[in-house]
């Protein structure tokens, strides 16, 4: 599940946005505004800021979950723990935590989390109503020098004809008008007819019933790895869903399906990619730069 896709998300409709366990992301709108100072006027801008104290769950994430995945909101709180639990083991061991295009939140020495949203570009209008961008600019006058204003006259002998752009629309209406009345009262061209026999040339032969068929006995599907046929205590999961087909279809997305396989365990199916008895074994390669270059969820599933 990617859980900071949920969150980016509902920011966009909700102001707050609680990640159960963790705490709280907060959307406020500035206006915009002037700086006397320095003479710009600032363009409107969101701003998302992150408070620790707030933890219980709303189910918003939840509710998000359960429509994406079509799935029942049981279903999908748990699936939304088991992100969760990945957050923290993420802020655990490394000591921050990159959520999407959010921003970052790191553990400080008392073991506060702080949050730093990421940067955003600054807006095209604040360099363009910066008044220092037309310092130097000479203004428009009304007259226009080689031209006569009685007559309309140029200098190279053109004349300017001013036409009111009331009379230019009913000119095209009329114009369009002429076009389709001379379209509908065109006569067909004499090689536009067919003949009965090309037309009966041209025609599909009629199709001879045949008999169906037999059916053929629809072979079986392999199972799909199940939970008792590993003897293996940690896995490394790279994906969760509510069925395996849609395990399936994301192992057919991947460009090498090599070591990728389904096991289902309960209300939800996850994909692995690896699994052993050592914890710290997986965790190598969970901080792995090509294995987090290609699954950056990847985590880490005590089987129970």
């Amino acid at each position: 599940m990617e859980l900071s896709l949920h969150i980016e998300y509902l920011l966009r409709h909700h102001s707050c946005v609680i990640v159960p366990g963790i705490g709280a992301f907060l959307r406020t709108e500035r206006p915009a505004y002037y700086e006397a100072e320095t003479g710009i006027l600032h363009a409107p801008q969101t701003q998302i800021s992150f408070n620790s104290s707030i933890t219980a769950s709303d189910g918003l994430i939840a509710h998000s979950a359960a429509r994406r995945y079509s799935m029942s909101f049981e279903q999908a709180s748990v699936m939304v723990s088991d992100a969760v639990e990945l957050y923290r083991r993420a802020l655990d061991e490394e000591g921050e935590l990159t959520i999407g295009h959010i921003g970052t939140l790191t553990v400080d020495e008392e073991s506060r989390l702080l949050f730093t949203p990421s940067r955003r570009k600054a807006p095209a209008m604040t360099a363009a109503l910066s008044p220092s961008d037309y310092k130097g600019k000479t203004a428009m006058t009304a007259d226009v020098s080689g031209k006569d204003c009685k007559t309309g006259i140029s200098d190279s002998g053109y004349i300017n004809l001013r036409i009111p752009k009331v009379v230019m629309k009913y000119a095209a209406m009329f114009a369009v008008l002429i076009m389709c009345g001379l379209f509908v009262s065109m006569p067909p061209a004499a090689d536009r007819s067919v003949s009965a026999e090309f037309q009966a040339a041209m025609m599909p032969a009629p199709a001879v019933a045949q008999a169906p068929a037999p059916t053929a006995v629809a072979a079986e599907a392999s199972p799909q790895p199940s939970l008792g046929e590993d003897s293996d205590r940690y896995y490394l999961i790279v994906a969760t869903f509510a069925t395996d087909a849609e395990c399936d279809d994301f192992i057919a997305q991947q460009p090498d399906t090599d070591g990728l396989r389904v096991i289902c365990h309960g209300s939800l199916c996850r994909v692995a990619c690896a699994s052993s008895d050592s914890y710290d074994d997986l965790r190598a390669m969970l901080r792995d730069p090509r294995f987090k270059a290609r699954f950056s969820q990847g985590w880490i599933w005590t089987r129970p």
